[in-house]
C-alpha cells in the first residue's frame, strides 16, 4: 500500500468518524419514528403505519440496545457495504481502469447525497446495501453464459436480496422495477415481485407530505459533481451496445427524484461510472487529484449534516413544555403536548405524545396545553389571542394555550 492510498484511507475514516462525533444524535425527522419503535417500552407505533419493518427494527434488530453510538456505529457499516456493493457493480462493467479504483469507491462512499440517506436512522438504510448486492449478482448472471448451477444461483441470490429489501422497505421496489425495465429477461424474472408490490411501488413514488426527502430538487443539488460529469460521461464514452440502456436507468431514477429524494441514491452506481471516464478522458484531473476532490467533498458535506433538525433547540423547547404539561393522554398514558406536525416522532422519542406527526395533512389544531411551534397554526383569530408566548429556544417557540 502506497503512502497516498493510505492518506484517502485516514481521510476517509475521519470523515466518517465526523458523522460518528459531529453530533449526539441522527438527523432527519423520520428517524425518530424508528428509534421510537426500537427504543420505547410502548405502543406507539400502533397508531402509525404498520409494516414489516417495525418488527425487524423492535425484536430482530434493536430489542438488545438503545445507545446512538452503536445504532450510528451500525449505519457507518450500512454505509460502508452500499459502498463496497456498487464498486463491485462498477467493476463489473469493465469500464473503469485500475488506478481509477481509488477515486471511484471514494466518489461513491463520500457523495452527500449517500451519506445523507445512510445516515437517517430508517429502513431505507437496511435495504441499501441487499439492493445493491443484488445488481451485482444479477449482472453475474447476466455475464454467466454457460447455463450452469453457478448462473442460476447467481440469479436466485439476487431475487432473495430484493425480496428481503423489499419487506424491510416498500420503496425497493422502483429499484428493482427500474432495473428489470433494463433487461427483458430481468423483468420476465422479476415479473412476480413486482406485481405482488406494485400498490407499493405507486404508493412510493407519489409523496404525500413535504418533509425534506421528499422534496423535489434537493437530491439533484447534492448529487453535484456526479451530475455534472456523469450523464455526459454516459452519453459521450459508454459502449455503443449498452449506452442508450445506461442513459434510460438514469434518466428513470433521475425523474423520481422529482417526486422523492431517497430515489437518488439508485443513480449513484451508473453516475460514478460516468463521471470518472469523462474525467479520465477528457483529462480534467489525475486519479489522486480526483480522489483528494471527493475526499473534500466528504469533508464538507459534515457541516450540512451536522445542522440538519433536531437542532439542539428543539430538543430544550420539548423538554421545557414536557417539564410543565399537565395533560396525559389516557390512551397511551404519556405526558401530552401539542406541536407541528414534523417534530411530532421528536416527542414521541422522549416518552411524550404528540398527536401531529408524519405529514402536513395530520396537522391538528392547537387546543388548551402546552405548545412546541414555529409559528402557531390558529384555526381563527380568537385563538392567537389565547396563545401565551412562554420562552424561545432559537426558532422554536414554547405557548401555553389557555383556551
Amino acid at each position: 500500500m502506497n503512502k497516498f492510498t493510505l492518506l484517502c484511507i485516514v481521510g476517509f475514516f475521519i470523515i466518517l468518524s465526523g458523522y460518528l462525533f459531529i453530533r449526539p444524535d441522527f438527523f432527519g425527522f423520520d428517524s425518530y419514528y424508528y428509534l421510537s419503535l426500537a427504543c420505547n417500552e410502548n405502543n406507539l407505533s400502533s397508531i402509525s403505519f404498520a409494516e414489516p419493518s417495525q418488527l425487524f427494527f423492535k425484536n430482530i434488530i434493536f430489542g438488545f440496545t438503545c445507545n446512538i453510538f452503536f445504532l450510528k456505529t451500525i449505519h457507518v457499516g450500512l454505509a460502508i457495504l452500499s459502498a463496497i456493493a456498487i464498486f463491485f457493480v462498477v467493476l463489473e462493467t469493465g469500464l473503469i481502469k485500475k488506478e481509477w479504483y481509488l477515486p471511484t469507491f471514494l466518489g461513491v462512499l463520500v457523495s452527500p447525497v449517500f451519506l445523507g440517506e445512510h445516515f437517517k436512522f430508517e429502513n431505507e438504510a437496511w435495504a441499501y446495501p441487499l439492493l445493491f448486492f443484488g445488481l451485482w449478482f444479477l449482472i453475474r448472471f447476466i455475464k454467466e453464459k454457460t447455463k450452469t448451477w453457478k448462473k442460476y444461483a447467481f440469479f436466485s441470490v439476487s431475487m432473495l436480496l430484493f425480496g428481503i429489501a423489499l419487506v424491510l422497505w416498500k420503496g425497493s421496489i422502483v429499484f428493482v422495477v427500474g432495473i428489470a425495465l433494463f433487461n427483458p429477461l430481468i423483468l420476465i424474472g422479476s415479473i412476480g415481485i413486482i406485481l405482488l408490490n406494485f400498490s407499493s411501488f405507486v404508493q412510493g413514488i407519489f409523496p404525500n407530505n413535504p418533509i425534506a426527502e421528499q422534496t423535489p430538487l434537493i437530491g439533484f443539488f447534492q448529487l453535484g459533481g456526479l451530475l455534472i460529469f456523469g450523464i455526459p460521461g454516459i452519453v459521450k464514452y459508454f459502449p455503443k451496445e449498452n449506452k442508450w440502456k445506461f442513459v434510460f436507468a438514469v434518466s428513470f431514477f433521475l425523474f423520481l427524484d422529482l417526486l422523492s429524494q431517497n430515489f437518488m441514491v439508485f443513480a449513484i452506481p451508473f453516475l460514478i461510472v460516468g463521471t470518472i471516464l469523462y474525467v479520465e478522458r477528457k483529462k480534467i484531473a489525475t486519479p489522486r487529484q480526483t480522489a483528494i476532490a471527493f475526499l473534500m467533498l466528504g469533508l464538507i458535506a459534515l457541516y450540512p449534516l451536522s445542522v440538519q433538525e433536531p437542532t439542539q433547540d428543539v430538543w430544550n423547547a420539548i423538554d421545557y413544555a414536557l417539564e410543565r404539561t399537565e395533560k396525559v393522554n389516557a390512551r397511551f398514558e404519556l405526558k401530552e403536548i401539542q406541536t407541528d406536525w414534523q417534530i411530532g416522532y421528536f416527542v414521541w422519542y422522549k416518552k411524550g405524545y404528540s398527536d401531529s406527526f408524519g405529514s402536513y395533512s395530520a396537522q391538528k389544531p392547537f387546543e388548551k396545553g402546552w405548545v412546541v411551534s414555529k409559528e402557531v397554526n390558529c384555526v381563527n383569530q380568537d385563538l392567537s389571542k389565547q396563545m401565551v408566548l412562554v420562552t424561545e429556544f432559537g426558532q422554536w417557540k414554547v405557548y401555553e394555550c389557555k383556551r
